[in-house]
């Protein structure tokens, strides 16, 4: 038969690693979506200077 105080030792113990794989999940997961989030940032970065470019040529040729 299991004592008592072991059954909440090994609960506190599975609740804990639960606790430390949903924190590694979630650290993973915000680490990917920052990854993400920069090369968006630079794609966008590009697109918007080269439309500014396009913009300044046309006021140029006006």
């Amino acid at each position: 038969m299991i004592h008592p105080s072991e059954h909440t030792k090994g609960e506190t113990s599975l609740k804990h690693n639960t606790e430390k794989v949903d924190l590694d999940t979630m650290r993973r997961g915000y680490q990917e979506m920052a990854a993400l989030n920069l090369s968006l940032s630079k794609l966008y970065f590009e697109v918007e200077r080269e439309v500014e470019s396009y913009y300044d040529h046309a006021t140029e040729c006006e």
